[in-house]
């Protein structure tokens, strides 16, 4: 990357910076340093990232499942972030359901160019390993870029993905670096190839609800979870008398 290029992007809130703690998750081995803009005081705390990851083309009952998870995992917001592609479909949707109920949120891209458009504000930050003074997006770029996505993780959760789909490369690298990977039971036959594939290796398992995910992640979060349904359940009960 030419200082003509890093110029042009420091002006646009482009920082470049040494790899934050709250990445350092552990499995494997980080950047040196990361393009960064939004939200950076985001990067000094301590979270439990979870990437939520999927098609670009979801189903219906795929965004629904995935929105009514972000409402779920908005009672853990200040102890968790959510990290994406920001690509389009779930990875888009993920984050912008995070924004929406305050949930801490890190989207990787694959480059930071001149005049990408980011949605800048408070509760989000933006990542990339490259910076372009033009567009210029190879493969490769979105390989790298969906192996830090596992690699900051402490899991990967596929709401729906085809064969081939960069987002079971993402599930792939997140095995490889031994976190738990969880997938969305399929709907129908189009989600069938992704969760046969997944269902293949011994660290993935199924998510039914948040609940799945927390379970062996983390005990305090999962009591948290679990503490939530049953004030939600006690808000109804007055109500059954009258259906």
């Amino acid at each position: 990357m030419g200082g003509k290029a890093q110029a042009r992007l420091a002006c646009k809130s482009v920082k470049r910076l040494a790899w934050p703690k709250t990445f350092s998750v552990g499995g494997f081995t980080p950047p040196t340093h990361i393009f960064c803009a939004g939200d950076l005081g985001l990067l000094n705390r301590r979270h439990v990232n979870i990437a939520i990851v999927g098609t670009r083309a979801p189903s219906l009952q795929a965004v629904l499942w995935l929105e009514g998870l972000a409402r779920h995992l908005a009672v853990l917001k200040d102890k968790l972030m959510i990290v994406s592609g920001y690509a389009t479909g779930i990875d888009k949707i993920a984050f912008m359901r995070a924004v929406e109920y305050g949930i801490p949120t890190v989207a990787f891209l694959p480059v930071m160019y001149e005049g990408t458009q980011l949605n800048l504000g408070q509760g989000r930050v933006f990542c990339s390993e490259y910076v372009c003074a033009f567009k210029t997006t190879k493969h490769w770029h979105y390989v790298k870029r969906n192996r830090l996505i596992a690699g900051v993780a402490e899991a990967v959760l596929v709401v729906q993905a085809p064969l081939g789909s960069g987002a079971l490369i993402t599930a792939r690298f997140g095995l490889d670096y031994s976190k738990p990977v969880f997938f969305k039971p399929p709907a129908g036959l189009k989600d069938l190839g992704g969760v046969l594939f997944l269902s293949r290796f011994r660290e993935s398992r199924i998510a039914l609800n948040a609940l799945d995910i927390f379970y062996d992640i983390s005990p305090f979060m999962y009591s948290r979870l679990i503490l939530d349904v049953v004030a939600k359940l006690e808000t109804v009960e007055p109500l059954k008398k009258y259906i």
